[in-house]
């Protein structure tokens, strides 16, 4: 009987039992992915006697199409697609397929699956600026500095409002509106003063605001 058995500088990566599907026959089998090669210990019953056979695949013997290994997977059912053969393994879970697929991909590529979803998402925005003619990463970039001015807008209709009396006054500050009540004194502390120019100095440094307007409301918040 066969062993598997890991080589002094070969390291496992994953290991599960699945069916190698062949002619329409399920046959149990281990799965073996290590960093040298991809082994399916298959074992076979003849007349009450189980025997084993391993299969040892080389990794670098993967198909690779489009800088992406050929290991496919569909729910449960992963295909291998090697430079000499093909073997279909069907897995208990689909979450067994999948984390087996992670694995062998990760280890060919270099890449996680994260890294690699970003990579083809590059490719595919380099696709369409290339045919459309456009820019869009710069584009997103706008379209982030004009959220960030609404933020800033909401931020400044949530200051809080101060009361003073009777008398309504409203002031705008980065778009936004907040009222204060007056009497015939109106007065902030020094520290509702700091605190207003903290929130100008936000506002501005988010791009919410302008320069000038920062000047022009800081001065209107000292001179309360």
């Amino acid at each position: 009987m066969e062993q598997f058995i890991l080589e002094e500088d070969e390291f496992e990566l994953f290991k599960s039992t699945a069916k190698l599907i062949v002619n329409k026959k399920e046959i149990d089998t281990e799965v073996h992915l290590t960093t040298k090669r991809i082994s399916l210990i298959i074992i076979r019953t003849v007349f009450w006697v189980k025997k084993t056979e391993i299969e040892n695949h080389e990794i670098n013997s993967v198909k690779i199409y489009n800088e992406l290994p050929q290991v496919k997977q569909n729910n449960n059912v992963v295909d291998i697609y090697f430079k000499d053969s093909e073997r279909r393994l069907k897995f208990a879970t689909k979450k067994e397929a999948k984390l087996f697929v992670s694995e062998a991909l990760k280890f060919l590529t270099g890449k996680s699956k994260f890294a690699r979803v970003v990579d083809k998402a590059k490719e595919v925005i380099k696709d369409v600026d290339e045919t459309l003619n456009i820019d869009t990463v710069g584009i997103a970039k706008k379209a982030a500095t004009f959220s960030a001015k609404k933020a800033g807008k909401a931020i400044g209709s949530a200051l809080t409002k101060k009361v003073i009396g009777s008398n309504k006054e409203t002031m705008k500050i980065g778009g936004g509106v907040f009222k204060k009540r007056e009497t015939k004194t109106l007065a902030l502390t020094p520290d509702e003063q700091v605190n207003a120019v903290r929130n100008l100095k936000t506002l501005f440094n988010e791009g919410a605001i302008t320069e000038e307007e920062f000047t022009k409301k800081k001065k209107e918040i000292m001179e309360l």
